[in-house]
């Protein structure tokens, strides 16, 4: 993987909306790095668990978790919530004053104590969103390939890439935020048994198409700078 990251300024005491935590990301960078792999111990789990469970409830009544699955999802929706207030305006600065090119490029969010603790975050909460699976298990609704893809491959995805503090991950983490914010928010609602015009969850899709072409268009610029004439000039790994 990458190279041991020791800087002493790393570790910082982040305030998180008044509440003051310290945040080691030295230790987390150093740790992420040397046990990346453990993200694919907790995937390959969550895929067992997954036809386990639904062997498990095969010949049982579905559970009533209305009210449990709308505190989850209202729970997640204030977790992204705080997720985009901290870091667009980050990307919206570097956009703004220096392109999308050093958007990509430039890892200046290292500097920030608070960028760094809302990275590690995003990255440690796909670990926690395999409980929406539970959730479509034990209600006994339809699990899609492309469910466990998504959950599985991220959780991974996020474990490689954190400890690179690349310039690239302030997009990945921003989009993931601002999308989820309202995600999980009409998730909640929707489960409180709260009605909302079908432009709603048109508007829902519409940018998580967004995201995830936006998602393969920034890969893609990246991949070509990697190995074009342009790697030595853009931050784009740390080895």
């Amino acid at each position: 993987m990458n190279e041991r990251i020791n800087d002493t300024q790393l570790y910082k005491i982040v305030s998180v909306y008044g509440i003051d935590i310290n945040f080691d990301a030295n230790f987390w960078f150093n740790w992420q790095n040397d046990y990346w792999y453990i993200s694919i111990w907790f995937s390959a789990i969550y895929i067992f668990s997954c036809f386990a469970g639904q062997k498990w409830m095969q010949n049982r009544n579905a559970f009533n978790l209305r009210f449990m699955l709308s505190l989850w999802s209202c729970a997640l929706a204030v977790f992204s919530v705080m997720g985009a207030f901290t870091m667009v305006p980050e990307l919206l600065f570097v956009l703004r004053n220096n392109g999308f090119h050093s958007s990509v490029c430039d890892s200046s969010f290292m500097k920030s104590a608070q960028q760094l603790f809302w990275q590690w975050l995003f990255a440690w909460s796909k670990l926690i969103e395999f409980g929406d699976t539970v959730f479509i298990i034990l209600r006994k609704q339809k699990l899609s390939f492309l469910h466990l893809y998504h959950h599985a491959l991220t959780l991974i995805w996020c474990f490689i890439f954190f400890p690179t503090a690349v310039g690239v991950n302030r997009w990945k983490a921003v989009m993931n935020y601002f999308v989820h914010s309202f995600m999980y928010s009409y998730y909640s609602a929707k489960a409180a048994k709260i009605n909302f015009p079908k432009i709603i969850p048109m508007f829902i899709t519409t940018i998580q198409i967004i995201q995830m072409f936006v998602g393969m268009l920034i890969s893609t610029y990246t991949m070509a700078l990697n190995f074009g004439d342009f790697a030595s000039e853009c931050n784009i790994s740390k080895g």
